[in-house]
């Protein structure tokens, strides 16, 4: 779609970020630029960490990835020099920037490139729980947060991926509020697809589940800040449960913590550790209830991608959590950091089937009206229509 009147090509826009592995502003790219293609707008993508899972759905969506493996500290000269000649030969309109390294690397080269550039900020990176993480080292967040500072570009909108990072935003890197516009991630549609009994019954074949088993599922990276441990010692509590199996879907550097936990609590047969799978939405199929212990979170995608495949959710009540789901009608929240509370909302679910697929299928409703990707690409273009504005003008 044209952004005005005088517009005559489509707006370019070049998405910069740290890698394309597996995380929630990655598969934001992979779900949005082709809505936002269909739309009217030539987007591109530039990549500067080695990781590249999402790069092949990409560039199966008809896109153009710039990989550069250079996003080591170390390496920033080459970086920026690189990102600017990729900007400069394609002659963009705009650069969009996520996530930190990206965002600081994105807005010198674009500044050296002469192109307009704006942020979304998917996390909250400087909040005090953030920093108390234990995988988290605080000297090294002191100077990405005074770069992130240097160089924001405060006299142009950004987007937050929930109010409460743009709380967080205006907090600590000293945006207006009025600046930050809170767009949610979007949902892709094939997820919107009703799981039917059918459906359940064939994913749990698939997986090797009996019917009658009742399958709790968390999916995330394996981290301290994810909360998987936690989860762990839930089933531990609900051990008693014959019928219970606990599935935790992703890879990360707690695997072998987890692995000695679920040893030393003898819970092999009931917690499995599946690894990262291109396969979740058969999981999610195969589920009764997503379970969500995280610690800090900038929204919670895989809350919503659960949601939508029609679970209930048990989740502690953090940052936006509450944005996405509604304690009593589309899942429990409970206090951070309470295992009780965690393993008792789990087992109150599991034991009311009938109240547990009614939070299931409020919830898949209020992810197809809050949380489309259709509703997230129009509010991008309207979006980008107010950032590219004043650009315009003074051509």
């Amino acid at each position: 779609m044209a952004l005005s009147a005088g517009e005559r090509r489509p707006a370019r826009v070049l998405h910069v970020i740290e890698d394309l592995g597996f995380g929630g502003a990655e598969k934001l790219l992979v779900t949005l630029l082709p809505e936002l293609s269909a739309r009217g707008f030539l987007c591109e993508v530039a990549s500067l960490g080695p990781r590249d899972d999402m790069a092949a759905p990409l560039r199966a969506a008809g896109l153009r990835v710039h990989q550069a493996r250079l996003a080591s500290l170390k390496h920033a000269p080459r970086a920026l020099v690189w990102l600017a000649g990729v900007m400069r030969a394609g002659a963009y309109d705009l650069v969009h920037t996520h996530l930190t390294l990206a965002n600081v690397y994105g807005r010198l080269a674009a500044r050296a490139a002469g192109v307009a550039a704006t942020t979304t900020f998917h996390n909250t990176d400087y909040e005090p729980e953030v920093m108390a993480d234990t995988a988290v080292r605080p000297w090294k967040l002191a100077p990405y947060r005074l770069a992130e500072w240097l160089t924001a570009v405060r006299g142009r909108p950004v987007v937050a991926v929930s109010e409460f990072v743009a709380a967080s935003v205006h907090r600590r890197l000293g945006y207006a509020r009025a600046a930050i516009e809170v767009i949610y991630n979007g949902v892709a549609p094939s997820l919107w697809e009703e799981v039917s009994d059918a459906d359940r019954a064939a994913a749990r074949r698939t997986l090797g589940l009996p019917p009658e088993t009742q399958v709790v599922i968390q999916v995330g990276r394996l981290t301290a800040q994810k909360g998987q441990m936690h989860t762990v010692e839930a089933a531990r509590r609900l051990r008693d449960r014959r019928r219970m199996r606990w599935i935790l879907v992703g890879e990360g550097p707690l695997r072998p913590e987890l692995e000695a936990a679920i040893a030393r609590a003898d819970l092999g047969a009931s917690v499995s550790l599946a690894g990262g799978r291109a396969d979740v939405r058969t999981f999610l199929a195969a589920a009764d209830l997503f379970v969500f212990p995280s610690r800090h979170e900038g929204l919670g995608i895989a809350v919503l991608e659960a949601m939508a495949a029609g679970l209930p959710v048990v989740a502690y009540g953090t940052g936006p959590l509450p944005e996405i789901v509604t304690g009593g009608e589309t899942g429990t929240l409970v206090p951070p950091g309470d295992i009780e509370g965690l393993a008792g909302a789990v087992e109150a679910l599991l034991a009311d089937p009938p109240r547990a697929r009614a939070m299931g299928r409020r919830g898949r409703e209020e992810v197809i009206r809050r949380f489309s990707i259709a509703t997230a690409a129009l509010r991008h273009a309207a979006f980008y229509a107010r950032v590219l504005a004043p650009e315009r003008r003074r051509r």
